[in-house]
């Protein structure tokens, strides 16, 4: 899974995939389309991501209002 597959280190410890932030930036971006060639899986992961970080965003907006 594109998604999480972030979360592994591969060869040297190096980072394995995308970082997680760049995939929810390119869902983001119209030109991306919405994730096409990603699975339902992966896409349902990466918009729970953005949900939380708008809800974790907004809610700090409130407290230092």
């Amino acid at each position: 899974m594109v998604a999480t597959e972030n979360l592994e280190t591969g060869k040297r410890k190096w980072p394995k995939g995308i970082n997680i932030l760049a995939l929810m930036a390119s869902f983001l971006d119209p030109r991306m389309k919405g994730g096409v060639g990603l699975s339902n899986e992966d896409k349902e992961i990466i918009y729970d991501k953005i949900r939380d970080a708008i809800i974790e965003i907004a809610t700090m907006e409130l407290m230092n209002a």
